[in-house]
């Protein structure tokens, strides 16, 4: 059935190394319009400024926050909401200052002296597994008949230590994880995206995904270019939207969009 509540959070990664598309928002005019052009179409905007390719650079967090400072004021003086991602402490103690909607943590929030600051913080949570920590792995194997166990005991350890520090449910969103948080081998995702009716039905919590121009679809489509996976995110996109996903982070809500307003017109 065709979920009508879907949220879009469209992606600003102000990088030089993003797998699709590092160094084309690096400045901040070019960074602020596609904020402004994403904030179009999407219900939150998730700014990054490091990234979780497995290849990225090093970015000092001086650099990280002086990369995010100006576009979350320029967000916040335009009332763009927006979410920051960022799995390192002192980036995220830096973002609390501001009024800023969501926080995403690629490793789901792993450091409890956080813990109090989210407490005290209306911000809601995107708590993401993955099998490492930090980046993502190329070289991890993890064989896709164990993946549902690492996914229900991560968020079963994690969510009641963040529900048991008072950070209230209703704040949390989870995301279970795609591509290399999962592993080299690319059958874990497909795996994942059939397990959301059964993560939704277990933890009675919204359901964020990213699947936006992954190597997972290109290994499947043979299309070896980022960009050239439009057509194939869409696809598993409207996929994730019938199996029940909440929230989709995508580099095209656009195209969400209006794929959406197509559907509306077809028996489901």
């Amino acid at each position: 059935m065709l979920n009508n509540n879907i949220y879009l959070a469209g992606i600003l990664n102000i990088t030089e190394d993003s797998f699709s598309d590092g160094g084309e928002y690096l400045s901040i005019e070019k960074a602020k319009n596609q904020l402004i052009n994403l904030s179009q179409y999407s219900d939150v905007i998730d700014i990054g400024a490091i990234s979780s390719n497995p290849m990225g650079k090093d970015v000092s967090i001086e650099e990280e926050i002086k990369r995010l400072k100006p576009i979350i004021e320029f967000a916040i003086e335009n009332n763009i909401p927006i979410s920051i991602d960022t799995w390192r402490y002192e980036t995220q103690k830096f973002c609390l200052n501001y009024q800023i909607k969501y926080l995403n943590d690629i490793n789901g929030f792993p450091n409890s002296d956080l813990y109090p600051l989210l407490r005290d913080h209306e911000v809601k949570l995107i708590v993401m597994h993955q099998i490492s920590s930090g980046r993502a792995q190329m070289d991890q194997e993890v064989d896709h008949n164990q993946i549902f166990y690492s996914i229900i005991n991560f968020f079963d350890d994690r969510l009641n230590a963040l529900i048991q520090a008072g950070i209230s449910k209703e704040r949390i969103l989870i995301d279970p994880g795609m591509g290399f948080f999962l592993g080299n081998n690319y059958l874990n995702s497909f795996c994942v995206i059939n397990m959301i009716p059964e993560l939704k039905k277990r933890y009675g919590l919204p359901v964020y995904v990213s699947v936006s121009r992954k190597s997972f679809l290109g290994k499947v489509a043979n299309i070896e270019n980022p960009k050239e996976r439009n057509y194939v995110t869409l696809a598993c996109e409207i996929a994730l939207i019938l199996k029940g996903v909440d929230w989709i982070r995508t580099h095209n809500p656009k195209a969400i969009k209006d794929s959406l307003k197509l559907l509306n017109y077809i028996q489901l």
